[in-house]
């Protein structure tokens, strides 16, 4: 099993917070097989840590909302 991050964590393309996390399950004698899932993550301190370290208040706003 192969764990890809296909995009950039908080940033989703799917307008819903969290991580983006893509599967690629390889097996002998079988097309590989992509899942895509999301995986929480402690979206508050992200969010504190964008405003303590003083980038732009809608940063942290997409990492709270999962869209600008």
């Amino acid at each position: 099993m192969t764990f890809l991050d296909p995009g950039s964590v908080g940033l989703s393309l799917n307008h819903e917070p969290g991580a983006d996390v893509a599967v690629i399950d390889c097996v002998a004698d079988a097309a590989p097989r992509v899942t895509l899932h999301k995986v929480p993550y402690d979206i508050a301190s992200a969010a504190f840590d964008i405003m303590a370290w003083e980038l732009p208040a809608q940063i942290a706003n997409v990492i709270k909302t999962g869209h600008g």
